[in-house]
């Protein structure tokens, strides 16, 4: 338990320089462009996410889940899973080259600027090697690392927003930082104290990237439901709105590194847990489910509460319809955050194609809606489409699965905020009388 919750400190601390420093910069970043420019920013930066999942390949939770289970294979893992991403980022890249060359981008998005945006794809294998030092966990230096690459880069970035504000170096940096952050994870995999390699033999890429495929397919079908929308209004909506709806998605997603803390601290218990069967899994299921869920409704308070404050006084009255925009995006934070928690249960229960087909399915529905809804009802349109992706992705799919139709009751409960909150509680009680016996 003190490991794990060192880790959580750790993790936590890591994407909560992230938080803040990120919000400084697109304070100053958003200031800096304006709207229009901010848009165009916005627009060029979700293009390398949506396309990144494709280079990572699926392979964060595979290597995660395999040198979780065996430490001494963590070499030939990493080398299999290297054998995978190295062309898949190539691929990746070409992907985001082509998705920029099929329509007309919003005014201000040159070829210069989504070539600077897609470095950060071309880096992305390095991802693997962080992963692998979550699996191992000892994540202290590593954090560290990548905390000092977060303010540092922060810091440079608002000089330049400060000083001579020009689109180019601002996507630049944000690459910058992806290159920075993967040699941190290199490094500190490398740091690591040494295990005696496996003897038997380990999975080589083809095992890896067949284990991985419908990993990258929810993934990137997820990365869709996030920034798609983005994508659709630079094509259909004007420049200003879509640079306000840009800045409205990040500030209602500021905080959705909690289910990414969550999931990194909690995957290696799962695993163990699921393997003994000693353990009530489906118990132990639903209380996974009620810590994700609950941990949405502060966020969603503080998002609230922090953006009618501040959003005008802080990034001014250009994008004071943000703020209604940010309401409608906060409304897909349960759901969100049940994704990750469904998404956590499936991978370790080894349904893979079904956490594949739960992504695809919210993919299609979202990409369906945006394209009805976007050109009548704008930036509302697309907020609509993100909640309805979000339900078929947990709810709904449960629901359609025989496997894991039982889990879609679990679903319902965890947004109760009440029973869930109960039955956490009843389940610390249980282990504070067992520890005091």
């Amino acid at each position: 338990m003190r490991s794990l919750l060192a880790n959580f400190g750790w993790l936590s601390g890591e994407m909560l320089a992230r938080l803040f420093a990120g919000l400084a910069v697109m304070t100053l970043v958003a200031r800096a462009l304006g709207p229009a420019g901010f848009g165009a920013y916005s627009w060029a930066i979700g293009l390398a996410v949506l396309v990144m999942p494709l280079a990572r390949s699926g392979m964060e939770p595979v290597v995660m889940r395999r040198i979780a289970a065996a430490p001494e294979a963590g070499r030939s893992i990493l080398r299999s899973a290297m054998g995978v991403t190295v062309p898949a980022m190539i691929l990746a890249a070409l992907v985001g080259a082509a998705l920029f060359a099929m329509r007309t981008p919003p005014e201000g998005v040159t070829a210069t600027i989504v070539a600077l945006a897609l470095v950060a794809v071309l880096v992305s294998p390095g991802e693997s090697f962080a992963t692998a030092v979550k699996a191992r966990e000892q994540v202290g230096r590593f954090a560290a690392m990548r905390i000092a690459v977060i303010l540092g880069v922060a810091a440079v970035t608002a000089w330049v927003a400060i000083k001579a504000p020009s689109l180019e170096a601002l996507v630049a940096l944000r690459s910058a930082e992806a290159v920075l952050a993967a040699g941190a994870g290199i490094a500190a995999w490398l740091m690591l104290s040494p295990i005696k390699p496996a003897s038997r033999p380990q999975p080589d890429a083809r095992a890896l990237s067949r284990e991985g495929f419908p990993l990258m397919i929810a993934t990137l079908c997820m990365a869709g439901v996030m920034r798609v929308d983005q994508l659709m209004l630079g094509w259909m909506v004007g420049e200003a709105e879509l640079g306000q709806y840009g800045l409205a998605a990040r500030l209602a997603e500021l905080a959705w590194f909690v289910p990414v803390v969550l999931q990194a601290t909690l995957m290696s218990a799962t695993v163990r847990n699921h393997a003994d069967t000693a353990i009530d899994f489906d118990t132990f299921s639903q209380r996974i489910l009620d810590i994700f869920a609950l941990a949405a409704w502060p966020v969603i308070g503080v998002t609230a509460l922090g953006c009618a404050m501040l959003l005008v006084p802080v990034f001014g009255a250009d994008y004071a319809p943000a703020l209604k925009m940010v309401l409608a995006l906060s409304a897909s934070t349960p759901l969100y955050f049940l994704y990750f928690a469904f998404g956590t249960l499936l991978t370790v229960r080894g349904l893979v194609w079904q956490s594949a087909g739960a992504a695809a399915l919210a993919a299609g529905v979202n990409i369906a809606l945006n394209a009805v809804l976007i050109p009548r009802w704008g930036w509302a349109g697309a907020a609509i489409a993100t909640w309805f992706a979000y339900l078929f992705a947990t709810i709904v799919a449960a629901l359609i699965f025989p496997e894991t139709r039982a889990w879609a009751i679990r679903l319902v409960r965890a947004l109760d905020p009440v029973s869930a909150t109960r039955r956490l509680w009843t389940l610390y009680g249980a282990q504070v009388r067992e520890a005091v016996s």
